[in-house]
C-alpha cells in the first residue's frame, strides 16, 4: 500500500516538471543557433518587436542577411546557412507597431513607426 501511494506521488510530480517545461517551450516563438560558438538565442512571445530587433541586430552583426520575407502569419528571415539556421519568426499581428529593414553595407537601421503590424514592409537593399 506504502509503495503505491510513492508510486503514485513520484508520478504526480514528473506530471508536473513536463508541464512546467511544456508552457515554457510553448512561449519560445524562434530559436536562432550560431554553429560556430553553439549558441542558440530564444524569441519569445513576451519581446517586444524592439526588442527583437536588438536580438537581431547582434545576431547579424558582419554576417550576411540573405533574404528576408513576410507572409500573412509570420515573419521569415533567411540567413546563410553556414552562420545560422533558418527560423521562422512570429510576431503578434495586433500591436500597433510596424518596423522596416534597411541594408546599408554592414550596417543595418531599423525604423519603427505606429503603422499597423499587419502593413508590415521589410526592405533588403544590397543583398
Amino acid at each position: 500500500m506504502k509503495r503505491m501511494g510513492l508510486l503514485f506521488l513520484i508520478c504526480l510530480c514528473l506530471l508536473i516538471i513536463v508541464a512546467c517545461n511544456q508552457k515554457n517551450n510553448d512561449d519560445v516563438v524562434a530559436e536562432i543557433e550560431y554553429h560556430k560558438e553553439g549558441n542558440v538565442i530564444k524569441i519569445t512571445q513576451r519581446d517586444t518587436v524592439n526588442q527583437i530587433l536588438n536580438i537581431l541586430e547582434s545576431a547579424q552583426k558582419n554576417k550576411k542577411v540573405i533574404d528576408v520575407g513576410k507572409t500573412d502569419e509570420k515573419i521569415v528571415v533567411n540567413y546563410s546557412s553556414n552562420v545560422i539556421k533558418i527560423f521562422d519568426l512570429y510576431i503578434d499581428f495586433d500591436k500597433s507597431v510596424g518596423m522596416v529593414v534597411m541594408e546599408s553595407d554592414s550596417n543595418y537601421a531599423y525604423e519603427l513607426s505606429s503603422q499597423s503590424i499587419k502593413d508590415l514592409k521589410i526592405i533588403l537593399k544590397g543583398t
